[in-house]
């Protein structure tokens, strides 16, 4: 992949995430080329559920604090009701993502644009299509 076409992706989670929300995203975005930090609210490492049992911990890349939103091209918040909660009555997230969206706005117009004529057009996604109909056969 060239280097014009690499991306930053945050994806910002604490302690109580979905594991497979989280995991499995940042996998297929790091194969397709993206730079993946997962943030959050403290150092060290998050713990991932799956349902209602704790898994596995999650190295942290960096805090909300160290975060630069304008270093990045899309945010992801992966599910869990731990998760959720947290993060979206965070002052310091809340204000990571207007920051993000506010310095992306002119691609998320583009996105939207394109998003809209895609649908119009009824056109398929092949490749996002593929990696959500082969996610975790690999693991199998």
């Amino acid at each position: 992949m060239a280097a014009q076409d690499s991306f930053n992706v945050a994806i910002l989670a604490t302690d109580g995430f979905e594991e497979s929300e989280l995991t499995e995203p940042a996998k297929a975005l790091g194969q397709a080329g993206g730079k993946v930090d997962v943030i959050s609210l403290h150092e060290g490492r998050i713990w991932a559920f799956k349902h209602f049992d704790k898994t596995v911990m999650v190295p942290v890349d960096l805090t909300i604090d160290q975060a630069q939103p304008e270093q990045y091209n899309a945010l992801m918040l992966p599910g869990g009701a731990l998760n959720s909660d947290v993060m979206r009555t965070d002052p310091r997230v809340q204000q990571t993502i207007r920051e993000t969206l506010l310095n992306r706005k002119d691609q998320l117009l583009k996105a939207a644009y394109y998003e809209a004529a895609r649908n119009e057009a009824k056109v398929v996604n092949y490749l996002a299509r593929s990696v959500v109909d082969n996610a975790g056969k690999a693991a199998k």
